[in-house]
C-alpha cells in the first residue's frame, strides 16, 4: 500500500486511505476483496 500511496503522490497511507473510502465508499480492502471473487 506504500507504493502505491507514494505512486499517486500520498506521503502518508493513512491520508491515501481516507480519500480512496470517500471517493470509493468502501476502503481498499474491502475494494480488492470484492474484486478478486
Amino acid at each position: 500500500m506504500n507504493s502505491v500511496a507514494r505512486q499517486v503522490g500520498y506521503l502518508q497511507v493513512s491520508d491515501f486511505s481516507r480519500a480512496f473510502s470517500t471517493f470509493h465508499g468502501e476502503s481498499s480492502r474491502e475494494h480488492v476483496d470484492r474484486e478478486h471473487r
